[in-house]
């Protein structure tokens, strides 16, 4: 047998030893090529969410390492942030829009993030923009805004158009109104408000006249779905994109509704229950913008026209609504993380029915206002706590209110305007969520329902 040197069992060990690691690096290629190609199927196919998929991969990271390197006493979020110095900082480095974010994410989260929000409004000051509506004789142009520091209302220039009943969003911090109608006429045009140069712009109109239509502001676009034109119930959609100028359409809706639930979560927008001009639908699709198109989803337990709903971290909430004659005071939910098993559960029931009732998620607790039970306008409001599963009564408004608008700004909530089915209010009142009292805000300068509102950073 030849003898090998040192130097040659040396060479011919280490020739093995790259052999073997070029081997296993290929077969690790191979091994991540089909699970990217099994991911992408699932997906394809609706087993999979891809949402769903990157949450659950990150929760087991973030396990790995915090088992690596234990935080000691800590169990969450809320402790972490539990000194006023570290929450600032954190608000900080994240933004304003993150911020507020974080405040209705969670209820311990919100308690210490809260009493600092004065600070990121300092970062970033608020203002609800409050559009058209129906002033109780016909539809308004007017347009104003609360300056949240000042607590007064400005304002405006008018819209061009009278209009009750519009489509609003923001979009880079611009208002978007479309369609609406002033009582004989149903509208396509469409306005945006810039509020650094103070003007409307007239844009490109919608494909179709469209009031009552379900809106959200999602990748940079604004949708508008569904509604009516005055003859038709309408299933067709499109998207607005701003910097082209362009209305494009999308695929239709699988049933023609107006009056649905809208609510956006994790990458979706879910369309609940509305009236089809037949039927008051049970029926759920959402838009998946990853394949641009409509996905059926599991139906609710009954059928809703203007009920309210909300997200509630990964769960959609829909409360109340109305079946002609009956208003419904049950609640569901949908948890969207179970994918295609998922259906809508019951939670525990509203104290009183109601139907065109406002709606905030703050804390990560639901809060709803007002509405109407058919025989009155209310003034409870009421807020639902996930943790205990119950209901439970705040201090009444100071005026019923339905089909009042709402927004939140600065971790409070604002009622706006609405009907107390003889006259249609000037005035707004306010929520703060942490005293658990309502303060007064000045009134607008014309009483309205039904309003376009939104809230913008400057």
């Amino acid at each position: 047998m030849p003898h090998l040197s040192e130097g040659e069992g040396t060479d011919t060990s280490s020739s093995q030893h790259g052999y073997r690691q070029k081997k296993l690096e290929v077969h690790l290629s191979d091994l991540t090529t089909e699970l990217t190609a099994l991911k992408e199927c699932l997906v394809e196919v609706g087993i999979l969410q891809q949402e769903h998929f990157l949450a659950r991969l990150h929760h087991k990271r973030f396990a790995a390492a915090s088992q690596a390197h234990p935080l000691g006493a800590v169990q969450d979020a809320s402790q972490a942030l539990g000194t006023s110095e570290l929450t600032l900082a954190v608000i900080h480095a994240a933004g304003p829009s993150a911020a507020r974010r974080l405040l209705a994410a969670s209820r311990g989260i919100s308690q210490c993030a809260l009493p600092l929000l004065k600070y990121v409004d300092q970062l970033s000051p608020s203002r609800i923009y409050v559009c058209g509506g129906f002033n109780g004789t016909a539809a308004t142009p007017r347009a104003e805004f609360l300056d949240l520091q000042v607590g007064e209302w400005q304002a405006l220039p008018p819209l061009s158009t009278a209009r009750s009943g519009a489509a609003a969003g923001v979009l880079f911090g611009q208002l978007y109104v479309a369609g609406g109608q002033d009582g004989a006429k149903v509208f396509k045009t469409v306005e945006c408000f810039d509020p650094k140069s103070n003007k409307w712009e007239r844009l490109p109109p919608m494909q179709e006249a469209r009031a009552c239509a379900m809106v959200t502001s999602i990748h940079d676009r604004l949708m508008i779905c569904g509604g009516y034109d005055d003859i038709h119930f309408l299933k067709s959609a499109e998207s607005f994109d701003p910097i082209k100028k362009r209305w494009h359409a999308l695929p239709s809706m699988q049933w023609p509704r107006e009056g649905a639930a809208c609510v956006q979560l994790r990458g979706r927008l879910y369309l609940c229950g509305g009236f089809s001009g037949t039927h008051y639908l049970s029926k759920v699709e959402y838009f998946d913008f990853t394949h641009g198109r409509w996905q059926k989803a599991p139906a609710l337990q009954e059928g809703r026209h203007c009920a309210a709903a909300s997200r509630l971290g990964p769960k959609v909430v829909i409360c109340g609504g109305h079946q002609g004659a009956r208003v419904l005071r049950s609640v569901e939910c949908l948890d969207t993380r179970d994918g295609a098993s998922s259906t809508w559960q019951r939670l525990h029931p509203m104290s009183i029915k109601r139907k065109e009732a406002a709606i905030a998620a703050v804390g990560g607790q639901l809060f709803v206002f007002g509405g109407s039970d058919k025989e009155s306008c209310l003034q409870q409001a009421e807020y639902f706590d996930p943790e205990s599963g119950s209901w439970h009564l705040l201090p009444d408004m100071c005026s019923k209110r339905r089909a009042a608008s709402s927004a939140v700004a600065a971790g409070q909530i604002y009622i706006i305007g609405g009907s107390d089915g003889h006259t249609c209010h000037q005035s707004v009142e306010c929520f703060n969520v942490l005293k658990n009292n309502w303060q007064p805000v000045g009134p607008m300068s014309e009483g309205r329902k039904a309003a376009a509102a939104a809230t913008i950073m400057s």
